[in-house]
């Protein structure tokens, strides 16, 4: 199983360990401003102009301290307007962390994808993984692959909580 090297970005505030299934995944695109982060992981083949499969980490130091939840519920809303017919899961939330899940369905703005995204507090700021698919549904096994995937991301040199 391939994880992140958390020497990549070890300039940056809280670096985020993840681990990804067996295929080769690289980087497709990143950017940082000032502590602010950003990068998108493509399978190998694919680029970020023309992928089927996507894995992006964020991370916000100035939303330090505002809670997963709120996040969630504010990107959901801005989701809902963009897109009325979505259809939006909430996974999981224990107040520390949470995982949503969302697709877009018959939406003539937008292509059908099927995206699940985990929402975390670090010290220094917010952290948000997503794992999408350019599909209607992502089959069931693959669901429950990603989403204990992106439950493992850790920032790097902390433990499981």
């Amino acid at each position: 199983m391939l994880t992140t090297s958390s020497a990549v970005w070890a300039l940056t505030p809280e670096p985020v360990d993840l681990k990804f299934d067996n295929r080769s995944w690289k980087v497709g695109w990143s950017q940082e401003k000032g502590a602010q982060r950003m990068v998108e992981w493509v399978v190998d083949g694919q680029t970020v102009e023309n992928w089927k499969e996507l894995v992006t980490e964020q991370f916000y130091p100035n939303l330090k301290g505002v809670p997963p939840k709120q996040f969630s519920e504010g990107f959901l809303k801005q989701l809902k307007g963009a897109s009325p017919g979505v259809w939006i899961n909430q996974i999981s939330d224990d107040g520390r962390e949470c995982i949503i899940e969302w697709r877009t369905i018959n939406d003539p703005q937008n292509p059908p994808q099927h995206e699940i995204d985990r929402i975390f507090s670090g010290s220094e700021g917010l952290h948000v993984v997503h794992y999408v698919v350019k599909q209607a549904e992502m089959p069931a096994s693959e669901r429950s692959k990603w989403i204990s995937l992106l439950r493992s991301a850790r920032i790097a040199g902390t433990a499981k909580r």
